[in-house]
């Protein structure tokens, strides 16, 4: 993060620019101010202090009964956290990003010097800015189009010794800003590289031991609810979901979203904390749930719950419902003929178009020698 100069100006009815604004602005280099980790596996300590960055959605019921449960508790203040939690929507909540323009800091004050010379600015703008620029050290100032154009517009310069402003226009430029929201310009300084677990670390634990599993039994109960034409089925049967165990569950639950996903975006109960939750938990927003073979796949083997027999059911719905296949996940690995050649041939044909993978094989440790004594044992 460093600071840099921010310009504003106005001009008189005359055309003359009498304002010229420069306040500290706090930026970035990237769009990721916090270095948000997942992992798959989150177990909690007995006194650890959590703290929830901007964006985390964890229903505040549930943290009640699990802080309880845990012996650990939430704090307002980072810097007395020893875990903190962000989510996928925390970076953006920090910052603003903006299509902006810069100038170079050296044409700048060429140009303002030479308003300065032909006392075009009031004498309190003028003190206020040489003492903004006394001390600046970054190569740019950062503007609007308006005030960079007004700033460099020639007729302002007709009367000046020396013309800036071809050295101006010739530096200026244009490009994305990620400034940081004032209100959280303490809270990047101090997280800055520190570890921040992905918010699903916590979600997967928060509906507890008791929470529904989503098994093929119940997932055929939960697809026929949301085949029906009955709203009130729709809720009952997102909250299910919401409170269920997510990662056991995760193949079902991205089923339900593929198959039902537009029901879900109009219900209102996309938008309860409960079900937001569960969408954090994923990793996606309620325009999010539209999966397809692909998406499915990356989206369990990025929870590590990935099996070949979830595979299997992929490939299969996609191929049988649609009867079209298109992936960059599962590779085809060989042809063969239809019925009717396969009998005209009388035996199976099969094109390689890939050899076999071989499995690594796994190394087992070498047994540990037990030193050779000479007591006796008596029993």
């Amino acid at each position: 993060m460093k600071t840099v100069l921010r310009f504003e100006g106005e001009v008189d009815s005359y055309g003359n620019l009498n304002q010229i604004k420069l306040e500290q602005i706090q930026v970035l280099d990237t769009n990721t101010p916090f270095n948000i980790v997942k992992k798959k596996e989150f177990t909690p300590s007995i006194g650890d202090k959590f703290y929830f960055l901007p964006g985390v959605n964890i229903p505040r019921v549930k943290l009640k009964d699990f802080t309880a449960e845990y012996n650990v508790k939430v704090v307002r203040n980072v810097e007395d956290a020893t875990v903190i939690f962000g989510s996928n929507l925390s970076n953006n909540k920090v910052l603003s990003r903006s299509w902006r323009y810069t100038v170079s800091t050296e044409a700048f004050t060429d140009c303002f010097n030479g308003l300065v010379e032909q006392d075009k600015l009031d004498e309190q703008v003028v003190e206020r800015t040489q003492t903004a620029l006394e001390f600046y050290t970054e190569p740019i100032i950062i503007s609007d189009y308006r005030s960079i154009a007004m700033m460099g517009d020639h007729n302002l310069y007709t009367n000046l010794i020396v013309d800036p402003a071809y050295n101006y226009n010739a530096s200026k430029e244009s490009k994305y800003v990620s400034e940081v929201d004032e209100e959280y310009i303490d809270l990047v300084k101090f997280v800055g590289n520190t570890e921040v677990l992905d918010e699903s670390c916590l979600l997967n634990l928060i509906n507890g031991e008791d929470a529904v599993l989503v098994n093929k039994e119940v997932y055929a109960q939960l697809d026929t609810m949301f085949s029906s034409s009955d709203s009130d089925n729709h809720i009952v049967a997102m909250e299910i979901l919401a409170n269920c165990k997510y990662k056991e569950s995760l193949f079902y639950i991205v089923k339900l979203m593929k198959n039902h996903y537009r029901k879900m975006q109009e219900s209102k109960t996309v938008g309860h904390v409960n079900f937001k939750s569960l969408l954090s938990y994923v990793g996606i927003d309620k325009y999010g749930m539209h999966f397809d073979t692909d998406r499915q796949i990356n989206k369990l083997l990025e929870k590590g719950v990935l099996t070949p027999g979830m595979l299997t059911s992929i490939i299969q719905d996609d191929l049988m419902n649609t009867g079209y296949f298109s992936s960059d996940c599962v590779q085809i690995k060989s042809l063969t003929v239809n019925d009717e050649i396969a009998k005209f041939f009388n035996k199976n044909y099969t094109f390689e178009l890939m050899p076999d993978f071989e499995p690594v094989p796994e190394t087992k440790p070498e047994p540990i020698e037990q030193p050779q004594t000479n007591q006796t044992t008596w029993l």
